[in-house]
């Protein structure tokens, strides 16, 4: 399918053009000027019991797993500020921070000479004394769903803009007079986005202990249209430019129409071309349709569609992303928007202080590690989730001799903390408490498809080109009737093979890798926390 899609791309294209510069990123936090107060119930969650003895005991004798494999797992690590220290200024948002591991040796090697530049006010070299730590502030999990839901919004324009564009120009003059006079379309109706936490293998370290024990799925924003009408949903102005009105009519120039010849009813013969394109069954097909014509009209639409169209695509999307209207949600991004080269990411929070999200939690490790050999996780996994309230002195028997439950780095039990990633996102004392953050994240992936995508949308949006037919019925009259011919390679869709944003939710254990966050964020919201 990529091979196709990307030749009729190149055909769309003098030369060799390129896909257009993505817009740039925001270089400092001008979307949160001020951080508004946040208040929150901290809850109560529940006081575990310890195992039985006797069913303790007969854990002990199994084994801990092999160590597991996190080899590029542990670069961008984030933490809870110190409260204790006062890092939390009153009437601001919590936040967190964010730590490069790979830049610590040349941090702590020069720190004290890095200290004194900094406080002689001197130029410091980067790579000597490079910055390793940032804060972002908590969103609400509302805010990072409207940003979603804009993020579709962008998407569903450039389809609908992309559908509209090609149909008016392979029909101009005759669509371009009633789409781009008077303005028919109605407004683009855009479902909210679902918050859905996702789990996805690259996530997870390589181990046979978790292997089908944690629950993946991976994200699935479904950004087409919510309907699909036969009327544009985007403005005139999105869906005419770049056509300039065709001053010649386009009979003869493209197409001949064919005509069929009845006597009182009953057909006699036609005069009409190749049918195989035609749709209409009880209308003639042209006695002559340039369809390489045809073509070239729509092959314009695509050009358009892949420059112009798609830059302004990427634009509503950092739009989305960066927009004073949510002032609860401030997004971070992390190096670039190029594809698997970064992403915009926020941590999120809710007011939710039921603690049955981790009840489940513990319910699901339980069934997992159900087997007589992984039984001793089975036992704890209620005593070590809830820790906090009190702890089961039988969690000691995962630091027995020969086992690999703790490693130090990463923190914790690593077999319970990886299933931290499929936990909801929760109000800051409980995350805090249970040690995980939920993030939102903005990627950019690479994508080739045939617009529109759902099979059930494709007969609604046919490329199609409104040719007529004529029938003769003696003695009643004429009549002209529609002839709508398809234009391949643009029966199955419209090509698309360019960069789509998706988002998702992912929930990462404190001291554990981040997904997709690379390199430096483009700015520091540090100076509006501290």
């Amino acid at each position: 399918m990529r091979l196709p899609l990307l030749t009729t791309l190149a055909l769309a294209s003098p030369g060799h053009a390129a896909l257009p510069q993505l817009p740039p990123l925001p270089t400092s936090p001008l979307a949160a000027p001020g951080l508004p107060a946040v208040t929150w119930d901290a809850g109560t969650l529940p006081t575990p019991s310890a195992p039985a003895s006797s069913t303790l005991e007969q854990a002990k004798k199994t084994v801990g797993d092999e160590q597991p494999d996190y080899s590029g797992l542990q670069r961008s690590l984030f933490h809870f500020p110190d409260v204790r220290a006062g890092a939390l200024p009153r009437g601001r948002v919590p936040y967190l921070s964010v730590t490069d591991t790979s830049l610590l040796q040349a941090h702590e090697q020069h720190l004290a000479a890095c200290q004194q530049a900094r406080a002689a006010k001197r130029a410091t070299d980067p790579s000597e004394c490079p910055k390793i730590e940032w804060s972002v502030p908590y969103s609400t999990d509302a805010a990072s769903v409207t940003v979603a839901t804009h993020m579709r919004a962008a998407w569903q324009r450039y389809e609908d803009r992309y559908y509209w564009n090609a149909m008016i120009e392979l029909n101009n003059p005759a669509l371009y007079l009633t789409q781009c006079v008077v303005d028919v379309s109605s407004p683009l109706n855009t479902h909210r986005a679902t918050l859905k936490v996702t789990v996805e293998q690259a996530d997870l370290p390589k181990s046979r202990l978790l292997q089908g024990r944690v629950p993946l799925s991976t994200h699935d924003n479904a950004l087409h249209l919510d309907r699909y009408l036969p009327w544009p949903q985007t403005s005139m102005a999105d869906r005419c430019r770049g056509v300039d009105v065709n001053p010649l009519p386009d009979v003869p120039f493209l197409y001949l129409p064919g005509t069929c010849f009845f006597v009182f009813g009953v057909p006699t013969f036609c005069l009409q071309g190749d049918r195989r394109y035609a749709t209409n069954p009880a209308a003639p097909a042209p006695l002559y349709f340039d369809l390489n014509q045809a073509q070239r009209r729509v092959q314009r639409a695509v050009k358009r569609a892949h420059s112009s169209s798609f830059l302004e695509y990427q634009e509503d999307v950092v739009r989305a992303l960066f927009n004073q209207k949510t002032p609860s949600f401030f997004g971070l991004p992390w190096k670039t928007l190029t594809p698997g080269d970064g992403a915009v990411v926020a941590p999120i929070m809710n007011n939710d202080v039921s603690p049955k999200p981790f009840t489940d939690l513990a319910q699901l490790v339980y069934h997992a590690f159900r087997g007589q050999r992984t039984q001793l996780y089975a036992l704890n996994s209620a005593a070590y989730y809830f820790q906090s309230a009190w702890r089961s002195p039988s969690l000691n028997a995962h630091l027995r001799p020969g086992r690999h439950d703790a490693l130090g780095s990463p923190p914790g039990l690593w077999a319970f903390e990886e299933f931290k990633r499929t936990l909801p996102p929760t109000n800051p004392a409980f995350q805090e408490r249970l040690g995980y953050t939920t993030f939102f994240q903005a990627f950019n992936t690479l994508h080739t498809t045939l617009l529109p995508e759902p099979v059930t949308a494709k007969v609604l949006r046919p490329i199609t080109y409104f040719a007529t037919g004529i029938i003769q019925n003696f003695p009643a009259g004429t009549a002209v009737l529609p002839q709508p011919m398809l234009v391949p390679p643009y029966v199955a869709g419209l090509p698309f093979a360019g960069m789509q944003a998706h988002y998702d939710w992912r929930s990462v254990p404190e001291g554990y890798h981040i997904p997709r966050v690379k390199g430096q964020p483009a700015f520091d919201y540090a100076p509006l926390l501290r």
